[in-house]
């Protein structure tokens, strides 16, 4: 998604949760990238497992610059 920052210096918070649609257990590493660039926290491997179980987490993004910013969520 692409998050508009209004002002000359933004900072947001970003909340993105993650959900297992295929029913398989599974472990992956939560990230979000802005721009492109990996956002800092890193947060350690989650495991989701079943069907629907999901896990949800804060992405703080400071120091944004004014424009349009691709704001990606990545299971990776």
């Amino acid at each position: 998604s692409h998050i508009p920052c209004t002002e000359g210096i933004c900072t947001i918070n970003v909340s993105v949760t993650w959900t297992n649609i295929g029913g398989t257990d599974g472990s992956f590493v939560p990230n979000i990238t802005i721009d492109g660039i990996p956002a800092d926290p890193i947060y350690s491997s989650e495991i989701l497992a079943g069907n629907n179980n999901s896990v949800t987490h804060e992405f703080p993004l400071s120091n944004l610059s004014a424009g349009d910013h691709a704001i990606c969520p990545d299971p990776n």
